[in-house]
């Protein structure tokens, strides 16, 4: 007998042992399952954020790609600006050119007016003289000086015109 209840007795140790380890197993399953949950828990946290972070990123795409067109179109305005620039620079040059020939044009203008003034007082000189000269012409010498000194006075403000 014995041998039977020390077998009992084993059977008891063994029993108790696996109920052990049984209670431990079930503890470490708990704690496995609290963990697993919490980690649930965490992750769901996580895809929530990583949500949130996506919306954001997709929100700062947007507005990175207003602000390229936004930049495309300010670089068109500048090139225009630019274009404007040398347009206006061209045409700068070009008034002063024009404006140098229109100086240029008027005081050939006025030293041909001059030499036809003086082409003209010549000829009339020429013409008095003829007449002088003719038979009969004498007479008129007294009248050719008051003439000649008439066509001195015009000729000097033509040639010299008072400044205004």
């Amino acid at each position: 007998m014995q041998t039977r209840k020390t077998q009992t007795l084993e059977l008891q140790a063994k029993l108790q042992r696996a109920l052990e380890e049984l209670k431990q197993s079930k503890d470490t399953c708990n704690q496995l399952l609290r963990e697993r949950e919490d980690s649930e828990e965490e992750i769901k946290v996580i895809i929530l954020r990583n949500s949130e972070l996506r919306k954001d990123l997709a929100e700062l795409h947007v507005k990175h790609q207003e602000v390229l067109v936004h930049r495309d179109e300010l670089l068109g305005t500048i090139n225009s600006f630019n274009q404007c620039s040398a347009v206006f620079e061209e045409t700068l040059i070009r008034n002063n050119e024009l404006e140098s020939e229109l100086r240029d044009a008027n005081k050939t203008i006025q030293h041909l007016e001059e030499d036809k003034k003086l082409q003209e007082f010549s000829q009339t000189q020429n013409l008095y003289e003829e007449l002088i000269n003719t038979p009969g012409g004498h007479a008129l010498t007294a009248n050719y000086q008051l003439f000649e000194s008439i066509m001195e006075e015009v000729l000097k403000g033509f040639v010299n015109p008072a400044k205004p």
